[in-house]
């Protein structure tokens, strides 16, 4: 799943970085989908079914949203040097029985997200 991030602003495509590439040219973004639970003690736990052992926690759903962005781009950068892995659709993910069970996941409880894969230098991959 690749999403396309841009906003045209006169002769540029500028993106949230502050980057921009001449008009015209297609710029990608991919996205991952992280999976954010409750945590018994309270607080979140964002875990990305793609990224193998790519874990975060926070005290509030949005901090621990925050978190995963940062924690996604950290897991990518140090462990996947031939790049990541391809993202699976939330269907695929589901379906992963193994997954969910191992990271006790529960879907009737469970936030879903989309975070974006940046690379080092700020842009997005």
């Amino acid at each position: 799943m690749v999403l396309t991030f841009v906003q045209c602003e006169e002769d540029n495509w500028t993106f949230e970085s502050g980057a921009a590439l001449p008009r015209g040219e297609v710029y990608s973004v991919a996205h991952y989908i992280s999976v954010l639970m409750p945590r018994n003690a309270g607080g979140w736990r964002a875990l990305f079914p793609d990224i193998p052992d790519c874990e975060v926690e926070g005290d509030s759903l949005d901090a621990t949203v925050l978190r995963a962005a940062g924690a996604l781009t950290e897991c990518v950068e140090h462990r996947y040097s031939g790049g990541p892995p391809s993202p699976r659709e939330l269907n695929e993910i589901k379906a992963d029985d193994h997954w969910a069970t191992v990271h006790e996941v529960d879907w009737s409880k469970a936030v879903v997200t989309m975070v974006p894969l940046r690379s080092g230098n700020g842009a997005h991959a």
